[in-house]
């Protein structure tokens, strides 16, 4: 998991709480 993705994944936690599991 790259750094961008990290952090793309934590603004949509803040909206749409996903499990990583698309990345």
């Amino acid at each position: 998991m790259t750094t961008c993705s990290y952090y793309s994944y934590l603004l949509l936690a803040c909206c749409i709480p996903l499990p990583p599991t698309y990345l």
